[in-house]
C-alpha cells in the first residue's frame, strides 16, 4: 500500500518557507498485511502520532505509501518499527528524497539489469510474497486432508489416532497460521484487535483444548477438535492467497496501462506524425 504523506506548508512570519521545506522529506513504503480500510486508518494513525511526521496517508488497492516528515526529529527506520509495532510490515521503497517540488527528470535508456524502477521492484517483491504463501497453502492443504479424513472417517479406529492427529496438525496451527498468531499479539499490544486476533484465538483454542483432550481425557472428555483448527488455518490462508494473486494481477494490468500511454519516439517522426497523433487520440494524450 502506498502511504503518501504532502507538505506542510505552514510558516509563521518570521521563517521563510525555503527555510520550512529544508526540513521537509519524503518517504515512500510497500505496506504488507492490510486486509481493509481500518487497516490502512490504523496505519495512518499511527504513523501521524510519531514525533517529526508532519503528514501521512494509505492507499489500500496499491499498496504504496509516501510519508512527508522533519528528518530532524524521526528516520525511515523509526517508521518502518512504528508500522510493526501496530501489526504490519513496511517495506521502504526508495530513499527519503526531498519534499519539495522536483524538476521533470529527463528521460534516460537504463539497462534493466542496472536499475529498477520502484514498480519492478515491487512487483518482484509482490512476486516473492506471493510464492511463499503458495508453499504454505500447499503445506496446509497437504496436512489437513489427512486430519479432516480422520476425523470423519476413522474416528477412534486405531490405537494413537490422537498423536498422529496432532502431529498432522502441529505445522498447520504452528507454521501456515504464525501470520496470523504474530498479526494478533502486535495487535494485542495496543489493546486492539482485527480479523487474524479472531482467526488466531478459534484456532488456537481448538488446538488447545485438542491437546489436553488427548493427554488428559479426564479433563474436557476425550473429544478432540483437530480438524477444526486445521479447516479455520487452511480454509482461510486459501481466501488470502487468492486475494494476493488478484491484487498483484490487478497491479500489474495498471502498470501495463500506464504503460500504453508513452508513445515510442520512433513513431513520432514527420514521415508518421498521423501514427503518433492517432496514439495520442486513443490514448488520450491530446
Amino acid at each position: 500500500m502506498t502511504i503518501e504523506m504532502s507538505q506542510n506548508h505552514a510558516s509563521n512570519e518570521h521563517t521563510p518557507s525555503g527555510d520550512t521545506d529544508k526540513h521537509q522529506e519524503q518517504a515512500r513504503f510497500m505496506l504488507e498485511g492490510m486486509t481493509c480500510a481500518s487497516c490502512s486508518m490504523r496505519i495512518e494513525k499511527g504513523l501521524k502520532k510519531l514525533p517529526g511526521v508532519l503528514d501521512a496517508s494509505v492507499n489500500l488497492a496499491t499498496e504504496q505509501g509516501t510519508v512527508t516528515y522533519d528528518p530532524t526529529q524521526t528516520d525511515v527506520s523509526k517508521m518502518v518499527q512504528k508500522v510493526d509495532a501496530i501489526g504490519y510490515k513496511a517495506i521502504p521503497q526508495q530513499e527519503a528524497v526531498k519534499a519539495e517540488p522536483q524538476p521533470t527528470p529527463v528521460t534516460t535508456t537504463t539497462p534493466a539489469s542496472e536499475q529498477q524502477t520502484p514498480a519492478q521492484v515491487q512487483s518482484a517483491h509482490r512476486q516473492a510474497e506471493l510464492t511463499r504463501k503458495r508453499n504454505l497453502l500447499i503445506l496446509g492443504i497437504v496436512l489437513s486432508l489427512p486430519v479432516v479424513i480422520l476425523n470423519m472417517f476413522f474416528m477412534n479406529r486405531f490405537a494413537a489416532e490422537n498423536i498422529l492427529l496432532l502431529v498432522l496438525t502441529t505445522p498447520v496451527w504452528a507454521i501456515v497460521g504464525w501470520d496470523f498468531h504474530r498479526t494478533a499479539l502486535k495487535t494485542a499490544r495496543h489493546l486492539s484487535a482485527n480479523m487474524d486476533t479472531l482467526i488466531s484465538l478459534g484456532s488456537t483454542a481448538a488446538y488447545l483444548m485438542s491437546v489436553v483432550a488427548t493427554f488428559f481425557p479426564d479433563v474436557l472428555g476425550a473429544t478432540t477438535f483437530y480438524d477444526t483448527a486445521a479447516l479455520i488455518i487452511t480454509l482461510i490462508y486459501l481466501g488470502k492467497y487468492l486475494e494476493a494473486r488478484a491484487k498483484g494481477q490487478t497491479n500489474e494490468a495498471i502498470q501495463k496501462l500506464m504503460a500504453y500511454r508513452r508513445v515510442p519516439p520512433m513513431l513520432c517522426g514527420p514521415a508518421r506524425n498521423w501514427i503518433c497523433q492517432s496514439s495520442k487520440y486513443w490514448l488520450g494524450m491530446s
